[in-house]
Order: structure tokens, then C-alpha cells, then sequence
């Protein structure tokens, strides 16, 4: 399954998204009608011809954050740990201590 998107159902054959990507033997990402990702384990999944069936309801499994979530948490990260550091308490070029 190369660069195919297969259709994944549920057990009442409503379409729930599409396999993006199989990561090895462990897991599978589908991505949701409205664009969400979610990682959802193999055992988790039935594969047949044409479709995959997922066994249990899709919000049961864990959203895969976007690009965009990601760059939005690594931002709020750097912001709360500026200055990483307090200030050297010299100024280059002065002596430490005055006489």
C-alpha cells in the first residue's frame, strides 16, 4: 500500500477517514473527513481487500498534533523560558570590582 489512501469504516460500514500512513507493524495514521489525525494501533484495525474496519470509535485514540499545533506549543515553550538565563553580573570591559 504505497502512497494509497484506503478508506477505513466502522463496524456499521459508515466511513470514518482514510489510512495515510502505516508506520511498521505497530500503527496506522488515518486522517478524519475533517482533517484530524489520529494514530490508531493495529490490533485495533481489520484489513480487508479494499477498506480497513476499525473496531472501536475513532475518539478513543490519540489526535496526532498539526505542523502548526506543534509550532504553536514550541512557541508558547520559548516564550516562557526567555531569558534562559539571568544576565552576567560583570560588564566586559570594567573591572569586577572597584577599588
Amino acid at each position: 500500500m504505497e502512497n494509497e489512501r484506503s478508506a477505513v469504516y466502522d463496524g456499521e460500514s459508515r466511513l470514518v477517514g482514510n489510512v495515510i500512513k502505516e508506520n511498521g507493524t505497530q500503527n496506522v495514521l488515518m486522517e478524519t473527513e475533517e482533517g484530524t489525525t489520529y494514530r490508531i494501533p493495529m490490533e485495533k484495525l481489520t484489513r480487508h481487500d479494499t477498506h480497513w474496519v476499525l473496531n472501536d470509535p475513532v475518539d478513543h485514540f490519540p489526535a496526532v498534533p498539526s505542523e502548526q499545533e506543534m509550532q504553536a506549543r514550541v512557541d508558547d515553550m520559548s516564550a516562557d523560558s526567555f531569558p534562559a538565563s539571568d544576565p552576567p553580573s560583570f560588564t566586559p570591559g570594567k573591572p569586577d570590582i572597584e577599588r
